[in-house]
This record gives structure tokens, sequence and C-alpha cells, in this order.
């Protein structure tokens, strides 16, 4: 029994996975910048960039760019016989 159920646009858009990806890198630098005290905060501050990062590098941010990475790598599998056995058998 196959399971036919469409990958939400967020997940196959190009330019939402960059965007995604960029903000969790900026959300890491901003956090390690913080941690190492190079840049000044309050408490307020800390509690705010903690709750960013939870909600964008460990919620949305994985959601949308393990979806397209699993579309793409999908797309080139189908493409080329010698990437789908790789990918076979190392899983």
């Amino acid at each position: 029994m196959k399971l036919d159920c469409k990958i939400p646009s967020v997940v196959s858009n190009r330019k939402i996975s960059v965007i995604i990806g960029f903000a969790v890198t900026l959300l890491v630098i901003i956090d390690l910048l913080v941690t190492s005290q190079i840049l000044p905060y309050i408490s307020d501050t800390e509690m705010v960039i903690f709750i960013l990062t939870i909600l964008v590098g460990y919620g949305l941010g994985s959601w949308v760019l393990l979806g397209y990475t699993k579309r793409i790598s999908k797309e080139i599998r189908a493409k080329s016989s010698f990437i789908n056995s790789m990918h076979w058998s190392t899983v």
C-alpha cells in the first residue's frame, strides 16, 4: 500500500528553503556572539534568542530543510542509478 501524500509547497519551494537556512545560520551566529559575550545582552534578549533558536532552528527550520533535502535527493536518485545504489547501500 502506497501513501500518496503531496509535499507542502513550503518544503518544495527553493527560495523559502534558502531563506530558512539563512535564518538558522544567522541565529546560530548571533547565539555564539552572545554566548562568548562579544554582543551585549540583557535577560530579555537571552530569552528571545533561546525561544527563536528552539522555534526556528529545531522546529520550522529542520522541517523545511529536511523536507527540501529529501525532495532533491529523490530527484537525483531518480536520474542516476549509481547514486540510487549508493543511497541504498548506506541506508
